[in-house]
């Protein structure tokens, strides 16, 4: 059972007839959406949190399908049962900025992305950011994995933000996206994407050419 295309994430009353029917037929969506509604109006309840906790990693598979074997690439925020944003971040290739590229392997990104696009609970989706370390493996794989987010992207996403990311030896965080970015507009979505990838825009039409 999917939720209408007019439901109103705010209508508590709705969300609450939403969650009841689909605990009934079995989905752990329902479970969730209850849980979560719940932990809105206790949000310091430990034990709220705990069972949402397990309800997420006993249903990882069939809320997340093919995206549970990658969370370690995954930031997830959810709200009423649905994720409303979305980190997705690969650190494939770990190749420094300027460093000769050796990898072969290919990215795991446009898949996932397909994936993610094919999720009930990614449906009210509104923002994901995908982001790859500096390579020419990288560059080669944001665009596909662009093109596959924009295809398989839900009505209900805003905002798109692709990044490069370089090494920062002086941070604990050993990456950090760079600040150069290409602001378009696609349809609803706001593009930000690096601007590294700015040649792909430009192919696709989306920002203008440079003299």
């Amino acid at each position: 059972m999917l939720p209408s295309a007019t439901l109103q994430l705010d209508d508590d009353a709705a969300m609450a007839v939403l969650a009841d029917a689909l605990a009934s037929a079995g989905d752990p969506r329902g479970t969730l959406m209850h849980l979560q509604l719940a932990r809105e109006a206790r949000p310091h309840d430990h034990r709220l949190a705990e069972a949402e906790a397990r309800h997420l990693a006993l249903h990882g598979k069939a809320l997340l399908g093919a995206l549970q074997t990658a969370s370690s690439m995954l930031t997830l925020t959810w709200r009423r049962g649905f994720l409303e944003a979305v980190t997705l971040k690969s650190l494939a290739g770990d190749a420094r900025w300027g460093d000769p590229v050796r990898v072969r392997q290919r990215s795991r990104l446009p898949r996932l992305l397909r994936a993610l696009g094919a999720l009930p609970v990614a449906q009210r989706l509104g923002q994901l950011t995908v982001a790859m370390p500096w390579s020419s493996f990288c560059l080669a794989h944001l665009t596909e994995a662009l093109e596959a987010a924009l295809a398989s992207a839900p009505a209900s996403l805003r905002l798109l933000r692709v990044e490069v990311l370089v090494a920062d030896v002086d941070d604990g965080d050993p990456w950090r996206a760079r600040t150069q970015i290409v602001r378009a507009l696609r349809g609803g979505v706001r593009l930000e994407v690096d601007q590294a990838l700015r040649p792909w825009l430009e192919r696709a039409g989306l920002v203008a050419r440079l003299p």
